[in-house]
């Protein structure tokens, strides 16, 4: 979807009844309260996880350690993928 151009999300029927000239001028239907700019306080809570290989052992070192192994499987990454 939108390969085509924006005019072909524009015309899904999930978007129907948007006015796409005035949608940076409305209100949202639901604005949070935040209290500081560091409000994270929607965000759900992961417990810290450790790389899923040493980062210290020589031969692996010029790996880049994962970050986000949370979402194995949503992302293809060469260097984890080989």
């Amino acid at each position: 979807m939108g390969a085509n151009g924006i005019e072909e999300i524009k015309g899904h029927p999930f978007f129907k009844g948007i006015n796409w000239e005035t949608l940076k001028d409305s209100t949202a239907e639901y604005i949070p309260n935040i209290t500081t700019e560091e409000e994270c306080s929607r965000f759900d809570n992961f417990d810290e996880e450790e790389p899923f290989y040493p980062v210290d052992e020589p031969a692996k070192r010029h790996r880049k350690q994962r970050k986000d192994i949370n979402f194995v499987g949503y992302t293809y990454k060469k260097d984890v993928e080989e």
